[in-house]
């Protein structure tokens, strides 16, 4: 956590120092709370944009999570960039309370098509693949599961998304982008108390589900400087299986949810700005409901 503050003051401190007389004619955007990249980042440019996230379960109002992450991605060519999140979790609930690192996330974006400068689409792929560096296994009974911050498993997500920038009257600007996500996870060997369940007893594996992601954003000048955003999140997960030993039934049904995360930016500049606003679901089957609130720094450091 102390990281991660220092990163940000960081950031600001460069960032007001850093000259912004380029790119004055276009708009001043850090991306949305749920889409923050829709363009492969230059070649020889970092990215760093750190967050933190608190979640409240509204299925169990005394579960509280705080959730700062670390996105960094640096631009290898014009057309590809690698990027690299690290996250912490803290979970509370009643008076039980853990903080472990959370699973961590390596990634690469293709630029396949580059269309912001011609009036057309752009459209990037990426691939992700989530490292479970999270704890999730062999927890305590005691501490309710505020112990569990990862999945156990090796995923991979590829994405596809597409963006578009429309110039509008008033040197009013409206970004578009809508990005689809698949992910396949590996089977996990469990233990124990673990994330998906378990008891004293429990050995086997657990087969989690492949997921389905749709995200649609959009961000609106008010200024330069103040820009709202809107994301609108849809997410399905296949149901989970179990194989081994268990005296009570550990798996879970698919799931399906919705999501909304209204939020409001402020650009300093056009390698500068921080977002701050609320995440909720709006609607759900078998999984719990919550709300919560996100702020995000973005910073783009130009060689």
């Amino acid at each position: 956590m102390r990281s991660l503050i220092g990163v940000i003051i960081l950031c600001l401190l460069v960032g007001v120092l850093q000259s912004d007389d380029n790119n004055q004619q276009k708009p001043w955007l850090t991306g949305t709370l749920l889409i923050s990249q829709t363009t492969v980042t230059k070649r020889g440019d970092v990215l760093i944009q750190p967050y933190i996230n608190v979640i409240s379960q509204i299925s169990a109002p005394n579960v509280i999570i705080i959730n700062p992450q670390l996105f960094l991605c640096i631009g290898l060519t014009e057309w590809m960039d690698i990027n690299l999140t690290l996250q912490d979790v803290y979970k509370k609930s009643g008076k039980a309370q853990a903080f472990y690192p959370g699973d961590t996330w390596v990634g690469f974006d293709f630029q396949l098509i580059r269309g912001e400068d011609k009036g057309y689409p752009s459209l990037l792929l990426s691939l992700e693949e989530i490292a479970p560096t999270g704890h999730y296994q062999q927890l305590s009974p005691n501490k309710k599961g505020t112990d569990s911050t990862g999945m156990g498993s090796w995923t991979s997500i590829a994405y596809l998304t597409l963006y578009q920038l429309f110039s509008l009257e008033n040197k009013h600007f409206l970004s578009a982008a809508l990005f689809f996500s698949y992910g396949v996870s590996a089977p996990v060997t469990l233990k124990g108390f673990n994330t998906y369940g378990g008891g004293f007893h429990t050995t086997g594996r657990v087969f989690p589900g492949n997921s389905l992601t749709t995200c649609l954003s959009f961000e609106y000048t008010l200024t330069k400087n103040w820009v709202l955003a809107l994301d609108s999140r849809y997410t399905h997960q296949d149901y989970t299986r179990f194989k081994g030993m268990e005296l009570n039934r550990l798996g879970a049904r698919s799931t399906n949810q919705l999501s909304f995360a209204p939020a409001i930016e402020y650009n300093f500049n056009d390698h500068m700005g921080v977002i701050a606003g609320a995440w909720f679901s709006a609607w759900g089957t078998e999984v719990s409901r919550f709300t919560g609130g996100i702020i995000m720094l973005y910073y783009e450091y130009s060689s």
